[in-house]
């Protein structure tokens, strides 16, 4: 079996425990050897010998780095990988990419080492990936050809006689038999899954597998990877479990026809590690991966930060999701905390929910008792233990818990929101810093039934925000200080009240938080922009009942 029609490739290796030959197995890079698990057993050792190399590479010491599930005939993951003692300068196997499939009479060739050929010997085959098998698909030996598989060809490459291509491995050769099993690189990987560096993969390139793969090597079984799928991709079926981080972040990059889906996908997962892994997959993200595009179609996008006080004094019922149109994109079970552990919890979830809306511009929502209206929401880190404020990245607006449920304030909200809208009565009203009493707030605005915007000059204090509130007054900005200056011709108050008049004069209400956000970036010490509370409360964004129940 010489010549061109019978390729002798030096990458195919014999297996032996204890100077007898188990089977076959394949060079994958210069010190690891793919084989079956059922070849070595419980061995810790074994002997690698390459009989189309040169005799010096011949009985190479070796030690089981790898072996998957199996244990037992017919247990998935009969697959090992062996380390030899020392690097091999022979050429590897080259693989065939994961989704190759061969046609159904294309004949391909195994090498195994049957007893009484120690220099091993072919075995011609068809694979019919129509037959699916446990753990495998069936293979036949080709009509004609005088070896069949038999014991000694497991743990020999499946490759195509033209290309060498590798598309598989037998793991299953019984005696005399015409039929095996095959397990294809597309499993084999799913076992062993530094396979994916070697692998001419579509949507990566080995280098960059290589770095992803080391940033999420620590990410163990916590991480709820089928929650996260199921939450970024509601109404998507996937045919098989997801067994791993690494086995989700490949699934989602070669079945998710979603153009940004791997990018949604790691950003989440990056919330959900700790912190210099995180860093280390942001990085990644931005270098690898392009911007995701934006939405075809005009729509909403919201995070929700609900914070709802519970009877138990400075108990907080805290939930996080996310929606698209109204529809939820993803969510976060709520926890019950205390005051001081509001903050820490938004930060540690906040980064996660964001990337359940990859490709919308989304508003983040605090929806908040009224006592927690003036917290400086925006200023909060958008990844834990790091000094980057969500609102440098994204508008952050307040909202009022109470409008949440069904009733009289939401009901005014509703009414208030239509009537400006057909009076176009968006610019802010001014409230100045000699504010009225509660009578005089609450007779102006019943007087203005069509007013949708008010700017104090100063916090408004807890009973005229109520009385605001109360009137369904949908938009409200204020800084977080009060006027001290004896007179207020030419206060601070009103100069922040002159440049909002002047930044916000006949702006749609839609685009009220992104001018904010603008604004809070451009201010420093002085700035009338700095420490601005944006209260933001759009009837039409009500979220669904499931998760706005009080």
């Amino acid at each position: 079996m010489s010549g061109p029609a019978w390729p002798r490739p030096s990458w195919q290796a014999r297996i032996e425990i204890g100077g007898h030959p188990q089977g076959a197995g394949i060079l994958v890079d210069r010190e690891h050897v793919l084989t079956c698990a059922h070849l070595v057993g419980e061995h810790t050792e074994a002997q690698v010998s390459f009989p189309n190399a040169p005799q010096r590479y011949h009985g190479r010491k070796a030690r089981v780095r790898h072996r998957g599930p199996w244990r037992r005939s017919d247990d998935p993951g009969d697959v090992a990988v062996l380390r030899l003692d020392e690097p091999v300068e022979v050429p590897p196997a080259v693989f065939a990419a994961p989704d190759h499939r061969p046609p159904h009479d294309r004949t391909l060739l195994v090498y195994g080492f049957p007893k009484g050929k120690p220099n091993g010997s072919y075995a011609k085959v068809i694979a019919d990936f129509a037959q699916e098998l446990p753990e495998g698909v069936q293979v036949e030996s080709a009509a004609g050809h005088l070896e069949r598989l038999q014991k000694g060809f497991s743990g020999g490459a499946v490759f195509d006689r033209d290309t060498r291509a590798v598309v598989g491995m037998i793991t299953d050769a019984a005696k005399d038999s015409a039929i095996g099993r095959m397990m294809p690189v597309d499993l084999i990987r799913r076992h062993w899954e530094p396979l994916d560096e070697l692998l001419p993969l579509t949507w990566l390139d080995p280098a960059g597998v290589g770095r992803l793969r080391g940033i999420v090597a620590g990410a163990g079984p916590h991480v709820p990877v089928e929650e996260m799928f199921a939450r970024l991709f509601p109404g998507v079926w996937k045919g098989r479990d997801l067994v791993s981080v690494w086995d989700a972040i490949r699934y989602v990059a070669e079945e998710c026809v979603e153009e940004s889906a791997l990018t949604r996908f790691l950003v989440e997962l990056a919330g959900r590690l700790d912190g210099p892994a995180a860093g280390a997959l942001r990085g990644w993200v931005r270098e690898h991966l392009p911007e995701p595009a934006a939405p075809d179609a005009e729509g909403t996008a919201s995070v929700i930060v609900k914070v709802e006080n519970l009877r138990e004094r400075d108990r907080y019922r805290v939930t996080l999701f996310s929606l698209i149109d109204g529809a939820v994109g993803g969510s976060r079970p709520p926890v019950e905390v205390g005051r001081d552990e509001v903050r820490a919890h938004v930060e540690g979830e906040i980064d996660a929910l964001i990337g359940t809306v990859t490709g919308w511009d989304p508003v983040i929502e605090f929806v908040l008792p009224e006592s927690w209206l003036c917290e400086p929401v925006e200023e909060w880190s958008l990844y834990p233990d790091e000094d980057e404020p969500i609102g440098a990245y994204h508008p952050v607006v307040v909202r009022d818990l109470g409008r949440m449920k069904v009733g009289s304030r939401q009901t005014r909200a509703f009414t208030r929101w239509q009537a400006a809208e057909r009076a176009g009565a968006w610019t802010p009203e001014p409230i100045g810093c000699r504010l009225p009493d509660d009578r005089g707030l609450r007779n102006k605005l019943a007087g203005r039934r069509d007013l949708g915007a008010l700017a104090y000059a100063g916090l408004p204090g807890e009973a005229r925000l109520r009385v605001a509130l109360n009137h369904g007054m949908p938009v409200m900005l204020w800084p977080r200080h009060t006027c001290t200056d004896a007179e207020h011709e030419g206060c601070p108050g009103d100069r922040f009240l002159a440049g909002l008049a002047e930044e916000f004069e006949d702006v749609r209400p839609e685009r009220l938080p992104g001018q904010v956000m603008r604004l809070r970036a451009q201010s420093q010490e002085g700035h009338y922009g700095q420490s601005l509370t944006m209260f933001w409360d759009d009837p039409r964004r009500i979220p669904p009942p499931l998760f706005m129940e009080t």
